[in-house]
Formats: C-alpha cells, structure tokens, sequence
C-alpha cells in the first residue's frame, strides 16, 4: 500500500457516502401524482430499489473502511515515512507543519512529502 492508494481509497470512501446521501435525500422526497393522468408503464417500485441501492453501498462502504483501517493500524510510529504519513492522513497535519514538527525545518517540507509518496508498506 502506498500513500496515493490510501488517499484514493480515502476518496472511494467519500463519494459512495456522498452518493448514499444523494440516495437518501431522494428516497424522502417521493411525492405521488394526483394529476388523474396515467403515469408510466408497470409497477415499479422505485423506494424499494432505493433502499436496496442503499444496503449495498453501506456494505461496500463498511468492507472498504475496514480495509482502510487495517492499512492504517499496519502504520508504525517508529518507521520516519510511516509516522508522517499518520501525521498527515490520522492527524490531517500539512506536509509543512510535518515537516517542521519533525525536523524543527520547514524548508525540508518537499522532501519528506516526497518521501512518504515513494514509500511502500
């Protein structure tokens, strides 16, 4: 696992919950049609297939999460990129405050970035 891959499992996570908020926001606003007109073909049952949208993405939501866990808690403190890459991803501490919390530099912000995005665990 790399950094980059943490963040785009990171960002996986976010959009499926931003979609299951989308799902939801939409299921609460069903409102019928009382125009006396006839409305669409068969019966469909459109909240019912909401809510099942819903249920499967809590679940993968619920399996990427622990995945996303396990790798973090894989992260040791004692290892120089693993500990900034806690600093920046459990912490959401900038490459620059990083850098300064752990050399007393700010100028070495580049290059600890660099190193934790080369970094494999």
């Amino acid at each position: 696992m790399t950094l980059s891959e943490l963040k785009s499992l990171q960002k996986r996570i976010d959009r499926l919950r931003s979609k299951r908020a989308w799902l939801r926001s939409n299921a609460q606003n069903v409102t019928l049609s009382l125009s006396g007109m006839p409305s669409g073909s068969g019966d469909s049952d459109k909240l019912g297939s909401t809510v099942a949208q819903i249920a499967d993405i809590d679940a993968e939501i619920s399996v990427l999460c622990g995945k996303y866990n396990a790798h973090v808690k894989r992260l040791s403190s004692d290892v120089f990129e693993e500990y900034c890459i806690l600093l920046h991803i459990v912490g959401g501490m900038t490459w620059r405050r990083i850098a300064f919390e752990v050399t007393g530099r700010a100028d070495t912000e580049h290059s600890i970035k660099k190193r934790c995005q080369r970094y494999s665990w």
